[in-house]
């Protein structure tokens, strides 16, 4: 008999696989173009596509694995492998166990013109904007668990790369700066400060900067230089010198040195800004007749022995920061010199009450503020510089304060009040550090600050480049140009500028990258405009001071009383910005209420024997000294007893507390201490009582009329005659008999 073989499963078609896949997957529409967010659609047409992300490979293994094989039409099973990596780039392949069908994935794209991947270029680009070099990115590269990045022979290959491009954005924005500081000057001979830095302390630095920075509203970098006395490649191929010296000579011929200076460190400075003003003319078409330098008369003179320009003489503009803190430093070499002398009044120059380091602190700051409220106004100035030195001359047997303002001189607003052992320093303190304040205070010297320079701006580029390039690694001179180029860009025109670099490398600037940039800069000029709002708001709190004053000082100065009493001149302290006007507010002055005696309520007494218990007030704590009259006599065990006692211990005792209350008389006489019973509810007024009463009761009701206590004091503050008790008016009346 034949058998009837079972037939097979239909296999699922392709089409129908196909159409399930495409059931259960949608993508979002997206644009190739487009990586500027969409404000009209909150964001949902974004480019979401032109992004980097960080992909498990186990989730691409589950992407596939929901997939179809091209080859085989089956349901994909297999693997995944690298076939290639060049630093954070991977080029994966996707193997289906069935037919070994490979499926490529390239994970970043690839530079145009070049061979070079994209990822590996920002990659490289945010360690340089970050400063951590490629050390600190292959350390983050670790905690992400991602490839390391290239090479150093590749990574210094990108380097040079990049430093094309990015000279290029440099130079650009140092011209743009350049037009703004001939426009705003309406001249091409201009007003520039330069500076010098070194990558390390010392005078063996091997590499230095210097910069010159324009004087507009808001100064930029114009040109900068780097000089370097060592250089890496060379350093490096002296490793091959004598095993290989063919090599090492195709080498040293070929390779581009970056030794290009051969001095002293420390005339660095002077060589690159002598370099820089000689070029003015053939870079920018213009001319730097004012510099604005430190205390180093190296550059200056250089700049005079050699003149850059025909028939013009650069003139040189002293730095205030620096001249101020050159008052200090000459401070501080005195009192170091004289520390172990006995001055005129017997004491050495330091110590509490004679020259502190804070007092010397202070002349810096006054001196720096003293030359910029007097800009241009060399009078003004002197007066200011020397009002440093006398106020802290000045006694009060001899006050100094003729060079002094009535705006905010206190002396001169009050003499008769004003106290200078609190402002002052010892005569003979002062007398040893006047020379300094001679040397830099005259007229003469303060000729040199008059139209008030600073080298704030190069400062500031400073700390941006090494920032960059920080002193504690190790940099080459490419790296260097690198942060130099980058800290030009970002000091000059800030993060946005860095869009147009990155359009020019990667032909797109990328949707995160677009965000981060805007997030930076509005982050930058936050942080910039609370500085001058901060600024704006102290010079608006001064001028108002000042304002109070002048109006103070101009009604009192008429001998009438002021106009603006019962007003309160105030301002908005904690508003940021200036447009806030001064307010006045009206002071409702009452009336001064007369006080007219009470109806005094005067509490039972609380009686004790010897089988009560004691009660103590809790609320006030007595002390036990010697003092106490508890201590010196006996207590009462009843006051109905004051009867039978003696009339001279009863005055005795009476005498010494001619007005008390009677709870201070319960408290000194009570032999412990416990909590106080509940008040009764029978009680006299004062005012009830007779006023026949002897005249020692009358005397005491006058005093405690005298007095005028407020109505919000308690009992036991009240001052009042001797205590009077419910039904104990015979009592009373006896013992006061008996006194008189």
């Amino acid at each position: 008999m034949g058998s009837k073989s079972k037939a097979k499963p239909r296999p699922r078609s392709r089409k129908r696989l196909v159409s399930s896949f495409r059931r259960t997957t949608t993508l979002p529409p997206t644009t190739l173009n487009n990586t500027e967010p969409n404000d009209n659609n909150s964001g949902k047409n974004d480019d979401y596509i032109n992004t980097n992300s960080i992909i498990d490979k186990a989730n691409l293994i589950n992407l596939m694995e929901n997939t179809i094989c091209i080859n085989c039409h089956k349901q994909w099973l297999g693997s995944i492998q690298c076939r290639k990596r060049e630093g954070l780039y991977e080029s994966l392949e996707f193997i289906c166990s069935y037919c070994e069908h490979a499926v490529k994935l390239p994970t970043s794209k690839q530079q145009t013109m070049t061979q070079r991947r994209e990822i590996n270029i920002r990659a490289q680009l945010g360690a340089h904007l970050t400063g951590i070099g490629r050390s600190g990115l292959e350390k983050l590269c670790v905690a992400l668990n991602i490839p390391p990045p290239i090479d150093e022979d590749h990574y210094t290959a990108t380097d040079a790369y990049l430093l094309d491009i990015i000279q290029i954005h440099q130079q650009n924005s140092m011209d743009l700066a350049v037009k703004e500081a001939v426009q705003e000057a309406s001249s091409t001979n201009l007003t520039v400060s330069g500076d010098g830095s070194w990558i390390t302390r010392g005078h063996s630095s091997a590499h230095g900067i210097a910069d010159i920075c324009s004087t507009t509203q808001r100064p930029k970098v114009i040109d900068v230089e780097r000089s370097s006395k060592e250089c890496s490649q060379c350093i490096g191929a002296q490793s091959i010198r004598k095993s290989n010296t063919e090599k090492y000579e195709i080498f040293m011929r070929s390779h581009q040195c970056e030794v290009n200076y051969a001095g002293s460190s420390g005339s660095m400075e002077r060589t690159l800004i002598k370099d820089m003003f000689k070029r003015s003319i053939s870079k920018y078409n213009v001319q730097y007749h004012y510099y604005i330098g430190d205390g180093n008369t190296k550059v200056h003179k250089a700049l005079l022995d050699d003149p850059t320009y025909e028939n013009v003489e650069v003139q040189k503009i002293e730095d205030v920061n620096h001249y101020s803190k050159r008052l200090s430093n000459r401070i501080k070499k005195i009192k170091t010199q004289n520390k172990n002398k006995i001055l005129q009044d017997g004491l050495k120059i330091g110590g509490a009450g004679r020259l502190t380091d804070q007092h010397i602190l202070k002349f810096k700051m006054y001196l720096g503020k003293a030359i910029r409220e007097n800009l241009g106004n060399l009078t003004n100035m002197y007066h200011s510089a020397q009002v440093i030195f006398y106020n802290y001359y000045s006694t009060d047997q001899d006050p100094q304060h003729q060079f002094c303002d009535p705006k905010w001189c206190k002396y001169l607003q009050d003499s008769d009040t004003y106290d200078h052992g609190q402002h002052s320093i010892p005569r003979a303190c002062m007398d040893i550090v006047k020379p300094a304040f001679d040397e830099l205070c005259s007229k003469e010297a303060l000729k040199k600050v008059v139209r008030g320079g600073s080298q704030n701006p190069n400062e500031t580029f400073h700390g941006i480049l090494w920032h960059l390039v920080p002193k504690h690694r190790y940099a080459s001179g490419l790296m260097i140009d690198i942060g130099v180029g980058l800290a030009v860009i970002l000091y000059n025109d800030g993060y946005k500028k860095l869009r147009d670099l990155f359009q020019q490398l990667f032909n797109s600037c990328g949707y995160y990258t677009n965000h981060g940039i805007i997030a930076l800069d509005t982050s930058k000029e936050g942080d910039r405009q609370k500085f001058f709002g901060r600024k704006r708001t102290q010079k608006v709190n001064e001028q108002q001071t000042h304002k109070i004053f002048l109006d103070n000082d101009d009604n009192s100065s008429n001998g009438e009383d002021d106009e603006s009493d019962g007003y309160l001149y105030t301002r908005l302290s904690h508003s940021p910005t200036p447009e806030r006007e001064t307010i006045r507010k009206t002071i409702n002055e009452k009336p001064e209420e007369i006080i007219q005696p009470e109806t005094r309520i005067i509490p039972p007494p609380r009686l004790r024997t010897s089988s009560s218990p004691s009660y103590r007030s809790s609320s006030r704590s007595r002390s036990t000294s010697t003092e106490s009259i508890r201590s010196t006599e006996k207590p009462y065990q009843d006051l109905d007893a004051l009867d039978d006692i003696d009339n001279s211990k009863t005055r005795d005792i009476l005498s010494s507390r001619p007005t008390t209350s009677y709870r201070d008389l319960t408290d000194d006489h009570s032999l412990s201490s416990s909590s106080s019973p509940p008040p009764l509810s029978n009680q006299i007024p004062l005012s009830n009582l007779s006023l026949n009463e002897p005249k020692i009761f009358d005397e005491n009701i006058e005093e405690e009329q005298e007095n005028n206590t407020s109505s919000k004091e308690t009992f036991y503050n009240q001052i009042i005659p001797y205590p009077i008790v419910n039904n104990c008016e015979s009592t009373h009346r006896n013992f006061l008999m008996k006194n008189n």
